[in-house]
């Protein structure tokens, strides 16, 4: 940062000024502000940025989590329909396709930055791994779901990311809380490849034939080609996703 020595008393007094000397004055103090501006900036930045999940987000086992909600349930043909009722979207290519392996992980952690951060989140991607209680790799594919869905927004993609909360966090939080698990859900299908195939689950065994309809289905992904993946790391994801569909079945379908 430049450091400016400026007269502020005699650029100030204009009146003893000539007109061009005027202009100068006034383009040497418009920088000045503009400069000490962005150094309160970088300043402010550099707090918020700092912000820190002091408390560890500690990830329950699925039927611990199952135990301690209350989402509404609903009949298989009502998620059907939420399901089919989706728009799909793209993401720009680049972001990674989500790899978390339970859905849950992703409420556990939406709502505890929400709960710390007060929906104006600022985030450093390290900081927010080194919190996660969670074997390795996961909070990275926890991060990077959360991406992918809206519900974070890069802002800075230097080797630690700075993140912040993205459109989707609002939404969350105009939903019932009792329904926040179909919102995540209808996030999801809201994207084809994820959307058609938990779709085939409901009509289809997860067998050998449909697992190579999902990894045919992934192939199409502009975000799945851009990650250069092995075949078995597509049937990998093909297994996460039918982990998805399990996830669904636990939380949302009644069978009263």
């Amino acid at each position: 940062m430049d450091n400016f020595d400026l007269d502020w008393e005699e650029l100030l007094s204009l009146e003893t000024l000539t007109l061009e000397e005027e202009k100068e004055s006034s383009l040497a103090v418009s920088e000045y502000l503009v400069k000490h501006a962005e150094e309160i900036q970088v300043i402010n930045d550099a707090k918020e940025y700092s912000l820190l999940l002091v408390e560890e987000i500690i990830f329950p086992e699925k039927r611990e989590y199952y135990s301690s909600q209350n989402f509404n349930k609903m009949s298989k043909n009502q998620i059907i329909q939420s399901i089919e009722n989706q728009n799909t979207i793209e993401v720009f290519p680049t972001i990674v396709f989500p790899q978390v392996k339970e859905l849950h992980s992703l409420m556990v952690v939406l709502d505890k930055i929400i709960d710390v951060t007060n929906k104006n989140g600022h985030y450093s991607e390290k900081q927010l791994i080194q919190v996660m209680a969670n074997p390795a790799n996961e909070p990275k594919h926890i991060v990077n779901s959360l991406i992918y869905l809206g519900f974070f927004k890069v802002i800075s993609n230097a080797s630690d990311r700075k993140l912040i909360n993205g459109e989707k966090i609002q939404e969350f939080l105009d939903v019932a809380i009792e329904d926040r698990f179909l919102f995540l859900v209808e996030c999801l299908c809201q994207h084809k490849a994820i959307k058609e195939s938990i779709m085939l689950h409901f009509f289809a065994s997860y067998d050998s034939l449909t697992k190579e309809v999902i990894v045919k289905k992934l192939k199409e992904d502009l975000n799945i080609n851009e990650m250069n993946l092995s075949y078995q790391e597509l049937l990998k994801i093909a297994d996460t996703i039918h982990g998805w569909y399990i996830d669904i079945r636990t939380y949302l379908l009644s069978y009263n």
